[in-house]
């Protein structure tokens, strides 16, 4: 009985927090401008729970990307 009270409180003391994203990890909204590496500029054109679908400057098709992927290709352009 004592090892299964150990293992109750050691699970009690675990950091169980929720993750609150940072503002360098902010959601993507409909209408927003973000720039990959090679500086190319995109614009958000719709999100969903699993992808961000955006058109880039001067090419007349959406792409779509996960928003992990997203998230790790470009980042936010401020103004």
């Amino acid at each position: 009985m004592n090892r299964l009270q150990d293992r109750f409180r050691s699970v009690l003391q675990r950091d169980t927090r929720a993750h609150v994203p940072a503002a360098s990890e902010s959601n993507p909204l409909p209408g927003q401008c973000y720039q990959n590496h090679y500086g190319h500029v995109v614009k958000v054109h719709a999100v969903t729970i699993k992808a961000v679908m955006y058109m880039l400057e001067g090419y007349g098709e959406i792409c779509e990307l996960s928003r992990e992927q997203f998230k790790r290709k470009f980042a936010e352009v401020r103004e």
